[in-house]
């Protein structure tokens, strides 16, 4: 069970949470590795999520349609 954070609604047993993401920050990933006795850097990008809020099936389909 758990309470959806925008109807503040107690959900029912069983009731399937959906997580919706509100905020995300970009972020540099560093992989260090070495071969034949070199080392090596490898600088990925990509996002990881700063936010993200439970909501009902009710919420999260009338979020969505808004989108």
């Amino acid at each position: 069970m758990f309470k959806c954070e925008r109807c503040n609604k107690i959900s029912e047993p069983n009731e399937k949470l959906n997580k919706l993401i509100t905020k995300t920050r970009p972020r540099e990933y560093v992989n260090k590795y070495y071969k034949k006795g070199q080392e090596y850097t490898k600088v990925t990008e990509g996002f990881e999520i700063e936010k993200e809020i439970n909501l009902c099936s009710k919420c999260y389909e009338e979020m969505k349609e808004n989108e």
